[in-house]
C-alpha cells in the first residue's frame, strides 16, 4: 500500500525540479535522489508516512496552482524538514539493526 504513493511522490519531486528549467538543479536532484534511494524505499513501507507525504504534496501543489509562493515555500520547507527527520530516524534504525548485539 505504501509503494503506490511513494512512486507518485518521486514523480512529483522530479516534476517540480523539471518545471524550474534549471538543468544544474536537475542534475543535483538526481544525485541526491540516488543517494536517498534506500531511505525512500524504507519510508515507502511506512504507510502512515507515505500518506502524510502525499498530503504534503497535495498542499504544495494547491499553493503553486494558487500562485501563493510564500505558502508553497513554507509548505515545502515543512515537507523537507519532516522528510529529513524521517530519513534520519530510518537511518538510525538501520544502523541499530546492523550493529552486533551486545557490543558497545
Amino acid at each position: 500500500m505504501g509503494r503506490r504513493p511513494r512512486s507518485g511522490a518521486l514523480d512529483f519531486h522530479r516534476l517540480l525540479v523539471r518545471l524550474t528549467g534549471n538543468r544544474q538543479l536537475e542534475d543535483m536532484a538526481t544525485a541526491v535522489d540516488q543517494k536517498l534511494q534506500l531511505a525512500r524505499t524504507r519510508s515507502g513501507h511506512l504507510p502512515e508516512r507515505a500518506h502524510e507525504a502525499l498530503e504534503e504534496h497535495r498542499q504544495i501543489l494547491e499553493a503553486l496552482v494558487a500562485r501563493d509562493t510564500d505558502l508553497a515555500a513554507g509548505l515545502m520547507t515543512r515537507h523537507l524538514r519532516t522528510s529529513l527527520a524521517n530519513v534520519l530516524r530510518l537511518s538510525d534504525q538501520v544502523q541499530e539493526s546492523a550493529s552486533p548485539r551486545g557490543s558497545a
